[in-house]
């Protein structure tokens, strides 16, 4: 089976505080890095003078990039800023499935950029804006306190926010927005990945109209009528850690995980 490689590029300097850690619940052929040990860049630079790793097969990877020695486990509600780059790659997997997260955090901006598995097409994956202004967003717009328990003061200058999942009580409700939605009876249009050999579906139609606590769980959003999108996964990866004003990357093509072996083709479009 063919490897995949993951480079590593970083752009922030502080080679000698940040460390890489490789998580997954098996792998096969991995070469550069090994599962569970926190390393320094500065070591895993000397060590692969590619600044690279590979492997045939990472089945739920993780590749955490921390300040500090990063644990087996790294905890959301740490001071410690991190950020990482979940991936997976199986036995029949032609590319690798991957994304950037912030489910748990919004911390140490990362950005990815590759080639399509399918037809060696490049992509680029990051964010339209400094994470330091996405989080001074969130603050103001999201946060209904600034408290120790969600905004994470990790030293040096660098802040990291707790996702609503883990601290939820310190987020606003969507209650007034839902509320906008429904009294309007919103428009709203939901497209689908593209399966193999078929076509994307794009259902349109509204939301059921009245005051959202009104509404029953199961009151129905009418949908009609087609379109087009793609799916699939990547060969090659490279792994940028941005530096701390720029977080940058094209979103026009945004990476998923596999959903089912129905939709296997190489990135969505």
């Amino acid at each position: 089976m063919s490897k995949f490689t993951f480079k590593v590029v970083n752009n922030r300097g502080d080679e000698t505080q940040l460390n890489l850690m490789l998580t997954a619940a098996s792998n096969s052929g991995l070469e550069g890095i090994q599962v569970r040990k926190s390393t320094l860049i500065k070591d895993f630079f000397t060590g692969n003078p590619s600044h690279s790793f590979s492997a045939e097969t990472v089945v739920e990877g993780r590749l955490y990039v921390g300040y500090g020695p990063m644990p087996p486990a790294p905890d959301p509600n740490s001071n410690q800023y991190y950020g990482w780059v979940e991936f997976s790659r199986n036995d029949v997997d032609k590319g690798v499935w991957l994304n950037l997260s912030n489910v748990d955090i919004v911390g140490l901006p990362l950005t990815l950029k590759g080639k399509l598995a399918e037809d060696g097409e490049p992509f680029s994956l990051g964010y339209k804006k400094p994470v330091k202004d996405i989080i001074s967003e969130m603050k103001t717009r999201a946060l209904t306190r600034q408290d120790p328990a969600v905004v994470k003061d990790c030293g040096g200058g660098r802040t990291k926010i707790v996702a609503p999942n883990i601290q939820f009580p310190f987020y606003r409700e969507y209650d007034d927005y839902l509320n906008t939605l429904t009294m309007a009876g919103a428009k709203l249009t939901i497209q689908t990945d593209t399966p193999i050999d078929g076509t994307s579906k794009t259902f349109t139609g509204s939301f059921s109209k009245g005051r959202y606590q009104d509404l029953a769980d199961a009151s129905p959003s009418r949908y009609k009528n087609v379109k087009a999108s793609g799916f699939g996964g990547i060969e090659q990866i490279a792994v940028l850690i941005s530096a701390p004003t720029f977080a940058r990357g094209r979103a026009d093509r945004m990476a998923h995980e596999k959903l089912s072996e129905r939709y296997r083709r190489p990135l969505i479009e």
